[in-house]
C-alpha cells in the first residue's frame, strides 16, 4: 500500500463519504441501499488512492482496522450497481426502497427504465 497523489478537496470528501459508510453500517439492516450510495461515491473519488491502496477492490476488502471497508467485494458491487440504477439514475430516495431490499432490487436493476 502506497499513498499516492489526489486533490485536498477530493481527499477530504473521500475521508468523509468513508466515515459516513463505516456509520451506516453500525446501524440497522435498512443501511445496504445508503451503503452503496457512498460506495460508488468512494469508487468515483477514487478513494483507494487516498487511503493507500493500490485497488478498489482492495480497500473494500480489507479490514476497517487497516483503513478498509471490511466488507465483500461483490457485496459492494451489488449495492453499488442499486445505488447506481436507483438512486443516482431515478433519484428515488433509499428510504424508499428499504421494503424491497437491495437483493431484489439488483436483480431487477437491468429492466429499470424511465
Amino acid at each position: 500500500m502506497t499513498a499516492l497523489s489526489v486533490p485536498d478537496a477530493d481527499a477530504y470528501e473521500a475521508h468523509e463519504a468513508h466515515e459516513r459508510l463505516l456509520e451506516i453500517r453500525h446501524r440497522e439492516e435498512g443501511g445496504a441501499i445508503s451503503e452503496g450510495v457512498y460506495l460508488e461515491k468512494l469508487f468515483s473519488l477514487e478513494a483507494h488512492k487516498v487511503f493507500g491502496f493500490d485497488s478498489y477492490r482492495a480497500y473494500v476488502a480489507a479490514p476497517t482496522e487497516s483503513g478498509g471497508l471490511g466488507l465483500a467485494y461483490r457485496t459492494a458491487m451489488r449495492k453499488r450497481a442499486v445505488a447506481r440504477v436507483f438512486v443516482i439514475g431515478f433519484e428515488v430516495s433509499p428510504d424508499r426502497l428499504l421494503k424491497a431490499g437491495y437483493v431484489k432490487l439488483y436483480h431487477v436493476r437491468g429492466f429499470a427504465t424511465k
